[in-house]
């Protein structure tokens, strides 16, 4: 009976209510606060994804940058939006410097062109100057600039990318469903060129995750075909863990034991413990989902938010199960 109770939790996460593509809170409000137009609509962000490499490109800076633990939060939203006002949620600084920055060297050239940029400047040129507007416009918000963790090479990285046709393999191996050679693009980067600075694997696997949203006509599905891939090690390269996807995880047994059972003693002796249990989390939320053919990514993305909304940080993992087991058990099931 324990996992019947258990595969109705992860089929709750995977149908959870506060799961909305519509809501595009958090990249609006990165844009606004960037000077840069608002999208109106989920299948205009969509379009844009599928469409616009240097849109796809700032996407990526955003995320990279916004996920690096040495910012600070925004003091204020230049439009007063429903996202930023809620305190949980933190646009921070040094993304919304750095897009603001290419935005204004972009109206110097005439150009919204970054092919054009590298063509006229270089990319070490671009970079540096890129570099310099940032910080230049960071010291007007009156907040400390990371210098130690965030430095030319970053940007220089990013155009580099950009003038590999990185952004198109990424765009088309998410396309084909290749999860797992668009995670070693963005770690290690297109073959005989630099790796993307600021890029590890939480913040690929979140990237990979939420385009494969936009890119694929299966991935907002909660139900998940499972011939549309190859099998489950493919799916876990788009489930990134954060604290509330590991904590609401590990407390679900079929899960947690699952983990616990696949650690080895040279894991356990290994410094980066949290790390090595977040690979394998990966794959066993990949392979219990593929199993019961729901989608692992809605699961990755139902229990982030479950967390965020309803779990406070203190409470036990005994806590979060019953939590879990009032929410998509007690009240929607005959199973107790």
């Amino acid at each position: 009976m324990p996992k019947e109770i258990d595969k109705s939790i992860i089929e709750g996460l995977v149908r959870y209510k506060r799961i909305d593509f519509n809501d595009l809170g958090y990249i609006n409000c990165i844009r606004h606060n960037s000077d840069m137009k608002d999208f109106g609509n989920r299948q205009e962000y969509d379009k844009a994804i599928k469409e616009d490499d240097e849109f796809l490109l700032t996407l990526l800076i955003a995320y990279s940058f916004e996920r690096q633990g040495f910012d600070s939060r925004l003091p204020q939203c230049t439009m007063g939006c429903v996202f930023y006002s809620d305190p949980r949620n933190k646009t921070k600084t040094h993304p919304v410097s750095v897009l603001i920055a290419l935005k204004e060297i972009e109206e110097e050239y005439g150009t919204h062109e970054i092919t054009k940029l590298i063509q006229r400047e270089g990319i070490e040129n671009l970079a540096k100057k890129w570099f310099v507007r940032t910080i230049e416009h960071h010291k007007k918000s009156k907040r400390g600039f990371n210098e130690k963790d965030f430095n030319t090479k970053h940007l220089e990285s990013f155009l580099q990318f950009f003038e590999d046709s990185g952004i198109s393999e990424l765009r088309n191996t998410i396309s084909n469903n290749q999860l797992n050679a668009a995670y070693d693009l963005l770690i290690k980067g297109i073959e005989g060129s630099k790796k993307i600075k600021g890029i590890g694997p939480k913040v690929a696997k979140l990237i990979i995750r939420d385009l494969v949203f936009s890119l694929t006509n299966w991935g907002k599905d909660e139900e998940l075909d499972s011939p549309i891939l190859e099998d489950a090690t493919v799916l876990s390269y788009a489930i990134p863990i954060d604290l509330w996807v590991r904590r609401i995880s590990l407390s679900i047994p079929i899960i947690g034991n699952k983990v616990k059972d696949s650690l080895t003693i040279s894991d356990l002796a290994e410094g980066n413990l949290i790390d090595r249990i977040d690979e394998k989390l990966s794959f066993a939320i990949a392979e219990l989902c593929y199993t019961m053919k729901l989608n692992p990514m809605r699961f990755d993305y139902g229990a982030y938010l479950f967390g965020f909304n309803e779990i406070k940080r203190k409470i036990p993992l005994e806590g979060i199960y019953d939590k879990l087991q009032k929410n998509f058990v007690k009240a929607n099931s005959t199973l107790n």
